[in-house]
């Protein structure tokens, strides 16, 4: 917290009110009330808003030599103002858009949270009560961020706690006619922060920047082993070398960015596995693109995993340039659920080398990547969907239990997030609803992100999102196309709006980012060349095919 948050003490005190003091008095003192709130509301306006006062002076100051019987000077004055105007407008320097952030805050400020405060936390019960004396929370300081939200930081009434705030946050936004309050802990005991936005910041659509512009360093390469994981070193070329250090700050993709202007970063050699679930047209679809098109552009990543529409997997496979092809299956027949399986087994084997490997050196997990040994993303798109039709198929066939294959799918999916993130193999799991059956406790709660975008019930929600209240989880019905929840580690559940990539700039970009990566090494398993597995399709009704080929809007 700023040293003048930490040394104000400007309005720290709440306000006391009598409620049982006489309000009969007669119209002179009344109007002498009134020319002294006036009065109080200009100095407070001098003190709280200098910035608001000095342009209000400019404008008052024509009209007054006007009135006072000089015109010409008048004249003079808007024209000088109108040519700095403009001056400044055409050269736009940097702070001028500070000076703008600070007058609108400034005015808020005095026009409408300090006018409205008292009346605003006495509706909205935030305030507390001994006998006939009622304490109103003091409003210590306005600040407007960057993103155009405002932040104001509150001593907090005797007796009130952040579980009082955080209760009559919705009351209180309604009441000081602005979209919505967040309470959190303030560094002072007593205090809380609240952060106001004005307008839902969400309700603009944002495309995701083309990964291919984002320049990175040259990657070193290790090269020698059977399974990709070995420590000679060599170079890539320079057009190949997309890929930051990993850890680095800018190994990080951006999926998107919340109401308070933060991004939603998922960094792919560290991010211990992801959930994501939507309803069709919700924006699933659009989100997986950004994320899959920027890792095609790091050669130290390689995408895999199980997709039963081939849709979302097609330009990761071996034909259009993909180095993962011996773990990736598509389709959903009962030879294509079978290589599916075969598919995780192979990755599950992969896993084991690599943790074989790690013993040898004595380390705990891998934290280095590069073209040869890779950070792994196993997609298992509509995963309810994969599971539910190799049930059928074992049903169908009467498949003895050691032969069935959704419990073979299911057990291999649970070693690789249970096991995988300690040597850099991670899972993101795909579902139009996340359910208890396809994904238990225990696999869940290793997804550190989760992010949920329009589904059709609250159970659902609660699936990834635990102890959310029912309004909140509610909401999540009427989510627009691209705005979701998501929650990570150390972040808590926060509303955020996805990046917007469609089907055609999803395959170009993963096409452009295979080319740059072309130097690095294909990974196969058990030293064979890597060929994908790729089946015939049938439509189930539980997929997202139709999601994936009509792109979320």
């Amino acid at each position: 917290m700023s040293a003048s948050f930490l040394g104000s003490t400007r309005a720290a005190s709440p306000t006391v009110i009598r409620l049982d003091r006489d309000r009969s008095a007669g119209l002179l003192p009344a109007l002498a009330s009134l020319v002294f709130r006036g009065l109080a509301l200009l100095v407070a306006g001098a003190v709280h808003a200098p910035l608001l006062a000095l342009a209000v002076t400019v404008a008052v100051t024509p009209v007054w030599l006007v009135a006072v019987g000089r015109p010409a000077l008048a004249v003079a004055l808007v024209v000088v103002a109108g040519l700095v105007g403009c001056s400044v407008g055409w050269v736009r320097p940097g702070w001028v858009h500070a000076s703008r952030r600070l007058l609108v805050g400034q005015t808020v400020r005095v026009l409408v949270y300090r006018p409205r405060w008292e009346t605003a936390c006495l509706a909205a019960g935030a305030t507390t009560r001994t006998g006939s004396t009622v304490h109103v929370p003091g409003l210590v300081r306005h600040t407007r961020t960057p993103h155009g939200s405002d932040e104001l930081i509150v001593r907090m009434a005797p007796g009130q706690t952040l579980a009082s705030w955080a209760g009559c946050a919705d009351a209180l936004a309604s009441s000081l006619g602005v979209y919505s309050i967040t309470a959190h802990a303030a560094e002072r005991p007593g205090w809380v922060v609240l952060d106001v936005l004005r307008r839902d910041p969400l309700a603009v659509e944002r495309t995701a920047p083309d990964p291919a512009r984002t320049p990175r360093p040259v990657l070193p390469v290790l090269s020698g082993s059977s399974r990709g994981f070995s420590r000679t070193p060599r170079l890539i070329p320079a057009r190949a070398g997309l890929s930051a250090p990993s850890g680095s700050a800018a190994s990080g993709v951006v999926l998107g960015r919340d109401e308070h202007g933060h991004d939603l970063v998922l960094d792919p050699y560290s991010t211990a596995h992801a959930g994501m679930q939507g309803a069709t047209r919700s924006g699933k679809s659009s989100a997986c693109y950004t994320l899959l098109a920027a890792l095609a552009h790091r050669a130290d990543v390689i995408v895999c995993g199980v997709d039963p529409s081939g849709l979302l997997l097609d330009p990761f496979t071996t034909r259009n340039g993909g180095r993962g092809g011996a773990f990736i299956a598509t389709g959903t027949s009962r030879e294509d659920i079978t290589r599916a399986a075969d598919a995780l087994a192979r990755l599950v084997a992969l896993m084991d080398d690599r943790v074989r490997e790690l013993r040898a050196d004595g380390l705990d997990k891998l934290t280095t990547f590069t073209a040869s040994s890779p950070a792994i993303w196993c997609v298992m798109e509509e995963y309810p969907g994969l599971l539910a039709a190799a049930k059928a198929i074992d049903n169908e066939a009467g498949a003895k239990p050691g032969d069935r294959l959704a419990p073979k799918i299911a057990a291999h999916l649970g070693r690789l997030v249970k096991e995988g993130a300690k040597v850099g193999v991670f899972v993101l799991v795909l579902a139009q609803r996340m359910s208890a059956d396809a994904l238990n406790t225990d696999d869940r709660m290793n997804l550190a992100l989760r992010i949920t975008l329009r589904v059709d019930n609250g159970d659902a929600v609660a699936m990834l999102h635990d102890g959310l209240t029912r309004d909140r989880t509610q909401a999540v019905r009427q989510f627009a196309p691209g705005v979701a929840l998501a929650e990570s580690p150390g972040q808590g559940v926060r509303r955020v709006r996805m990046l917007y990539t469609d089907y055609p700039t999803y395959r170009a970009r993963v096409a452009a980012g295979l080319a740059a990566t072309v130097a690095a090494p294909v990974i196969r398993a058990d030293g064979t060349p890597g060929v994908d597995v790729v089946g015939s399709v049938v439509t189930l009704p539980s997929t997202d095919a139709d999601e994936s080929s009509e792109c979320a809007a």
